[in-house]
């Protein structure tokens, strides 16, 4: 996650954003095994693109999948609400 960060500082958004990709795909599979210990960490890369660099975030949709993702398997209350912080902005309600 670091190496993401420093990428999007160092305006090299698009090695930043394959990097992000890449750790998110690890970390998904990651923690479909093991969601206790890997939920925090996938959270917070899936919230990292729309919350930092929203720009780099195709649609309000994308930001609706990130965002439901990242609540659903975020163990920490603080990133369970910066998730439905962005649910709330940009998500249409569910029907029920």
């Amino acid at each position: 996650m670091n190496r993401v960060q420093f990428l999007f500082k160092a305006d090299r958004l698009t090695e930043g954003d394959s990097s992000l990709s890449e750790a998110t795909s690890l970390l998904q599979e990651c923690s479909s095994r093991s969601p206790a210990v890997f939920g925090d960490s996938l959270a917070k890369c899936l919230l990292l693109k729309p919350v930092l660099f929203p720009a780099l975030v195709d649609d309000s949709a994308s930001v609706c999948d990130l965002a439901r993702e990242a609540r659903e398997v975020a163990n920490d209350p603080r990133l369970q609400d910066m998730a439905l912080r962005l649910i709330e902005e940009h998500c249409e309600p569910e029907s029920a």
